[in-house]
């Protein structure tokens, strides 16, 4: 912006190509005023005077401007038109809203107390603390910056700042068409506003009976019937426990449901893997030994 005025006498009504190596610059400026970040719309209204064209190159490609880079390529004998073409911004020309819509909210606002004195504090200026603001402005200080006040509405930024006559009414043609509570905040979210308008959609959706009839219902977890092992050991369970500061290793066959219980110096994977292989191995010992000599034995651990 400051660089366009420094050479105000060379740009001003010649269509000029600027070459920038900011990227984001060149999408920026193409976007109509009311779209563009706040702290950007100062600049680019003052860039309304000026016929530019920015177009990204990287740094590499471009080159030093110097003395003679600065004289025109060819003579003209154009003159400039003192009556200059203003172009009015309207704030409320993006909201998508009737006339006899936007006449009811002039009235609703006009009725208000609230917001006729928030719109005293915006025309006069905001005070240094929020104390010395009247008390039902008090929830308004937060978005001191973003407020403006224009024909009779008032707005945080582009968005309609609702009277309290409206909202129940605002809160209805949000959730007309029964969409869920993400849904109706982002339509909200782009056109209106008020201190709490979340948490009141939030409440009217959860308590919509239609909503609660025809929402998606918990899918219940179906039982995983597991197929019994064929024989001892070829499928097991594992956990680790702490009892009294000490961590134990816990295996459990599931064909036997014999426990074998470790301790554990380490807890580690390389020393618990090393527990899982002694212990498989000397209870597969234990069990075939008892199996052989002792049959009984091993129906009494099943």
């Amino acid at each position: 912006m400051y660089g366009a005025q420094k050479i105000h006498q060379f740009i001003y009504g010649r269509p000029t190509h600027v070459e920038s190596d900011h990227k984001p610059l060149q999408y920026v400026l193409s976007k109509p005023l009311h779209q563009a970040p706040l702290r950007l719309q100062k600049m680019m209204l003052t860039l309304q005077r000026y016929d530019l064209k920015v177009k990204y190159l990287p740094g590499s490609e471009l080159s030093l401007a110097d003395a003679m880079s600065r004289s025109y390529l060819q003579e003209t004998t154009e003159t400039l038109i003192p009556d200059l073409e203003v172009n009015e911004v309207q704030l409320t020309a993006h909201l998508p809203i009737s006339p006899e819509k936007y006449a009811e909210f002039q009235k609703a606002n006009a009725d208000d107390p609230t917001m006729q004195a928030l719109s005293t504090v915006v025309l006069n200026g905001w005070p240094g603390n929020k104390e010395e603001l009247p008390g039902n402005v008090h929830e308004y200080w937060c978005y001191r910056d973003e407020i403006s006040s224009f024909d009779g509405l008032l707005l945080k930024a582009q968005k309609l700042i609702v009277p309290q006559s409206m909202r129940k009414e605002m809160v209805d043609r949000i959730h007309e068409s029964h969409q869920g509570i993400v849904k109706c905040k982002q339509r909200a979210r782009d056109i209106l506003f008020w201190p709490g308008v979340s948490s009141q959609i939030e409440d009217k959706v959860s308590k919509c009976s239609v909503c609660n009839q025809f929402q998606r219902a918990q899918p219940r977890e179906p039982m995983i019937i597991q197929e019994p092992p064929d024989r001892p050991w070829s499928k097991i369970g594992c956990d680790l426990f702490e009892f009294n500061g000490v961590h134990y290793l816990l295996s459990v066959d599931y064909y036997s449901k014999w426990i074998e219980v470790a301790k554990l110096d380490v807890i580690t994977s390389g020393n618990i893997i090393c527990q899982l292989k002694v212990n498989l191995q000397g209870t597969v010992s234990l069990m075939n030994l008892s199996t052989t000599t002792a049959p009984s034995t091993h129906v009494q651990h099943s």
